[in-house]
């Protein structure tokens, strides 16, 4: 595994305004062959959609597909310029977590027409993970990946040290005591990962136990709340009774290798994680749904197809966008020969999914979806993001008390969300 998530980043955009743009472009299909163009980040699922756009284009041979991979270290800023300037891509990925930056500076085409009109049924598609895309009774982008999150486990661990491995009713209680048992120190091995990572460690359990994180219709938070800091507290204990490895051996280097290479037993992370430890693990890697706190949620994130309002072929973009997330889009995208992606939007292709890595506890991710939290995100989410680790780290370190690392970042973000 390269980086924490290929799938899932935080957006790199600088601070100043996209201009607003007002032409959408025509709403009929061109009469000519046209070619449009759809840019994403990340390589590694190349192979899935260029097998998505070869079945398209047998289903639509007036419309060619060019598929663009741009690095993610330069896609937003790519984006940024090409989306004022008329010469972006004609659809492109977003994630929820950059989708309000974009949709409020009105950059992206509204699709709600060309939806209306379709016959193609996304009926497979849950409300929970399209509606986060519709403002004001308007379409502006299709989810086309989901991404839930779990607490992956080494079975070979567990069953070598004699603990009862990990089912879906676990509480964070029951994940320390397994944690303490399963700490060798003289075989340096960990019963957990303690990163300092919002999205799949600490939002999870804030969440999991009632903070919201973004509050008042985008306008507060409750970062300083007692169920943050419990929140929060659940990792700070991992780290300071060394059941983790400390905030300084995390940081060096890519953090998922300590569980890849065996060296800890539990991680929680996200849908895309499984094909990567398998690689590595074998067998013994396993899933199940994130542990229990006092509310019964998660957070997840969602990957989507989005149309650039400037683009000469909208209809045609809408329609390559819409077959990305129907039946028979998700089933190319979610196959074992088409090469896996993070986790199906689309229900009907939920048992293509688990099937490529059968007996791990993909569907246990899945079985989250329903009752899931969106990851939060704002206008202005990377101003507040980005001081995050440098806010709670002496937290994690035990410095200082989580309650006033926590109470230091609730001003931080309340203090970029009043700029919005």
């Amino acid at each position: 595994m390269k980086t924490i998530n290929p799938h899932l980043r935080t957006t790199a955009v600088s601070a100043i305004a996209l201009a607003f743009i007002g032409a959408f472009g025509t709403h009929a299909f061109a009469a000519d062959p046209v070619t449009i163009t759809y840019a994403y980040w990340d390589t590694t699922v190349t192979p899935a959609f260029q097998a998505a756009a070869d079945e398209f284009q047998k289903d639509n041979p007036n419309i060619t597909v060019e598929l663009r991979t741009v690095p993610f270290s330069d896609y937003f800023t790519k984006l940024n310029t090409q989306l004022p300037s008329g010469t972006a891509p004609d659809a492109f990925w977003l994630q929820n977590i950059q989708f309000p930056l974009y949709q409020q500076n009105g950059v992206l085409a509204d699709l709600t027409p060309f939806k209306d009109a379709s016959s193609i049924d996304l009926s497979g598609i849950d409300a929970n993970l399209m509606n986060p895309y519709v403002v004001d009774g308007k379409l502006f982008a299709i989810p086309w990946q989901s991404l839930p999150f779990g607490l992956y486990y080494n079975k070979a661990m567990f069953d070598k040290a004699g603990v009862a491995v990990p089912t879906n009713d676990w509480t964070w209680a029951d994940v320390e005591k397994a944690a303490a048992a399963l700490t060798n120190k003289e075989e340096g091995t960990f019963g957990i990962l303690a990163p300092i990572w919002n999205y799949g460690a600490y939002y999870q359990t804030m969440y999991g136990y009632g903070a919201k994180v973004i509050t008042n219709g985008g306008k507060d938070t409750d970062f300083d709340s007692p169920e943050a800091v419990q929140g929060i507290s659940v990792w700070t204990n991992f780290i300071q009774k060394g059941y983790s490895p400390s905030v300084t051996q995390l940081a060096d280097g890519d953090f998922t290798q300590w569980f890849s290479s065996g060296k800890a037993a539990m991680f929680t992370t996200g849908s895309w994680g499984v094909q990567g430890f398998q690689k590595t693990l074998g067998d013994a890697v396993k899933v199940v749904e994130m542990p229990l706190g006092t509310v019964d949620t998660t957070a997840y994130a969602t990957t989507t197809s989005a149309v650039a309002a400037t683009s000469q072929h909208i209809p045609e973009a809408y329609k390559w966008a819409e077959f990305l997330s129907s039946e028979k889009g998700q089933l190319i995208l979610n196959s074992n020969s088409a090469g896996g992606t993070g986790a199906p939007v689309n229900a009907k292709a939920n048992d293509a999914w688990i099937a490529t890595a059968p007996g791990v506890g993909l569907e246990n991710l899945l079985a989250e979806l329903p009752r899931a939290t969106l990851l939060p995100a704002t206008k202005n989410t990377l101003a507040w993001e980005s001081a995050l680790t440098e806010t709670l780290s002496p937290a994690y370190e035990g410095t200082i008390p989580v309650q006033e690392a926590a109470s230091q970042m609730a001003q931080i973000i309340r203090d970029k969300l009043a700029l919005e």
